[in-house]
């Protein structure tokens, strides 16, 4: 990303917190110590922005001028609530939670197809995973312009929320129990769970959730590319929720 998505320098990233700038990250000299850290500190926390901690060598890297040992990427998104999804969710629709989705063609590619399918809302937790940055965007199409998007500290707390609330939580596995089909996606509020392609969603996300299923496939093979996957999960809860299906005018003849 450019540096003119970056701020960097002590009072101007104090001024773009203070001013509730969109972050989608920050970067700070762990070597820096006092208020001005710990203010840093307050205000990720506050306002749910990832914060790491690096050698002063990187932040060199990430901007060639005196940064002053902090540097904060700019947001290209909203960032909703977690319970603003989950009231939406309530409703109509369905949640995407991503675990561990790193690759942001394919982050943009899931995006795309969730929209299309009238999914709520995305939730990503703040670490390990895909930046949302420019390329995330065109692949999506422009549906992350208009999809909320939600950061959490813990996916498995937001998992165990949701079934608190009496959500269905679906992991989609190569290896699941079930055929996605035999889900019931229409009395529950729903939210599907993806994970990457090398680890998969997570012991811990995948106990806390309500079970697993597979996709259909014809040979015993590898399982698909998780932005086929959400294509195909976008799919199966429309086939299911006729009601939301959209249908294009006739044109006039």
């Amino acid at each position: 990303m450019s540096q003119h998505a970056k701020i960097y320098g002590r009072r101007p990233v104090e001024e773009a917190f203070q001013a509730r700038q969109r972050f989608e990250q920050v970067w700070l000299d762990h070597r820096l110590s006092g208020p001005f850290a710990e203010d840093i500190r307050r205000w990720c926390s506050e306002q749910n922005v990832p914060l790491k901690y690096v050698p002063r060598f990187q932040l060199d890297k990430l901007i060639d001028a005196n940064h002053q040992g902090v540097v904060a990427q700019v947001a290209l998104v909203d960032y909703a609530k977690p319970e603003t999804l989950i009231q939406a969710v309530e409703e109509s629709g369905f949640l995407l939670l991503l675990d561990g989705i790193t690759d942001v063609r394919n982050f943009g590619a899931i995006a795309r197809s969730a929209y299309a399918a009238g999914c709520k809302g995305i939730v990503i937790p703040q670490k390990q995973r895909a930046p949302i940055n420019a390329a995330a965007v065109k692949a999506s199409a422009g549906a992350l312009s208009h999809l909320p998007i939600a950061r959490v500290s813990s996916l498995v707390s937001f998992v165990r929320l949701l079934r608190e609330r009496d959500h269905v939580v679906v992991c989609i596995e190569g290896r699941g129990k079930r055929e996605v089909e035999s889900v019931d996606l229409l009395s529950q509020p729903v939210a599907f769970v993806l994970g990457s392609e090398g680890d998969g969603i997570s012991a811990s996300v995948r106990k806390a959730a309500t079970t697993t299923v597979r996709l259909p496939q014809a040979v015993d093979f590898d399982s698909y590319n998780v932005s086929v996957a959400a294509g195909m999960l976008a799919y199966e809860f429309l086939r299911q929720n006729s009601m939301l299906r959209w249908t294009p005018s006739k044109k006039e003849e």
